[in-house]
């Protein structure tokens, strides 16, 4: 037997590289929970009451509240998401996660 060497760990024996290992792919929903998570919650809460740890500072709304959704559209929600409004920093983030938050938003509150 010969000694290894760092190119063994590279290629497979003959040479032939291989492909390169595939991270799985999330779902849209997973990653808008993921977003809501990490840029929602904190002052929104986890149902979207502004009642997370830092909603009281900042004054952030609930977001259940009929009358509050009522006076919005929901590609008024989603410039608010992407650009942010008040006190509320934008976030970038895919089109298709900032339509999900709009869409979890409206059925968080039918709830």
């Amino acid at each position: 037997m010969r000694e290894w060497e760092a190119s063994d760990h590279d290629a497979p024996p003959g040479g032939a590289a291989s492909a390169p290992a595939q991270r799985p792919v999330n779902d849209a929903g997973s990653l808008v929970e993921l977003a809501w998570r990490k840029n929602c919650v904190p002052c929104h809460g986890p149902m979207g009451r502004g009642d997370g740890p830092q909603g009281a500072m900042i004054n952030a709304p609930d977001l259940t509240r009929p009358a509050f959704l009522a006076g919005l559209t929901d590609e008024q929600m989603a410039t608010s998401i992407r650009e942010g409004k008040n006190r509320m920093p934008g976030f970038d983030l895919p089109p298709v996660v900032v339509e999900g938050l709009v869409k979890r938003i409206r059925a968080q509150a039918a709830r």
